[in-house]
């Protein structure tokens, strides 16, 4: 694909098509990004890498990326070697701090919204398929474990679970009345 195949990408502070700067910047990500990636290959194969040169490919994505995300929202004054080195320092917090500070929260909902609806959606999960089994009658401390197990990723409040029952199938610490009564259904 040749530059003038490229979609007009117009910006309000530029009068000229901005297409083949922002193909050069994403490319630029990528291609950083890239070998990042065969770096993180590499160390899984217990081969050497360049430390500084991965900071380097880090820096790199950061300051295009950051290019990027200003010339797309007309945020002034966003990209710049001081907010470049603090997401590089700061990582994912930092980021998000960055992004609100310059009125860009909505980015960062986004996310946390997906977060939250998959939370809300495993708490759903316990009431509708654990919680059922958890009653005065104990054989269903096998259905309830073997539920668990079947859970790839477990909430706090399951592990929690999943520890205490063990606590009564395994170690008989406690009876299985005591797990009725903290996990059961209110009623």
């Amino acid at each position: 694909m040749q530059a003038s195949d490229y979609p007009v990408i117009s910006v309000n502070a530029c009068p000229w098509n901005m297409a083949g700067w922002f193909h050069e910047k994403s490319d630029n990500v990528l291609d950083y990004l890239s070998d990042l990636c065969d770096n993180i290959s590499k160390l899984k194969k217990g081969e050497e890498v360049d430390f500084d040169f991965i900071e380097s490919l880090l820096t790199w994505s950061i300051n295009d990326a950051l290019k990027l995300v200003e010339m797309s929202t007309g945020s002034e004054q966003l990209y710049c070697h001081k907010n470049v080195e603090y997401i590089f320092e700061n990582g994912h917090a930092g980021y998000r701090k960055l992004m609100k500070d310059f009125g860009m929260p909505h980015q960062i909902d986004i996310h946390e919204e997906a977060k939250q609806e998959q939370e809300r959606e495993r708490t759903e999960r316990w009431r509708t398929h654990l919680q059922p089994y958890i009653t005065g009658d104990r054989s269903n401390a096998t259905k309830v474990h073997e539920m668990l197990n079947l859970i790839e990723k477990l909430t706090s409040l399951e592990e929690q679970l999943a520890k205490d029952l063990q606590k009564v199938t395994m170690h008989g610490e406690y009876e299985w009345e005591w797990f009725v009564e903290k996990y059961g259904a209110k009623t």
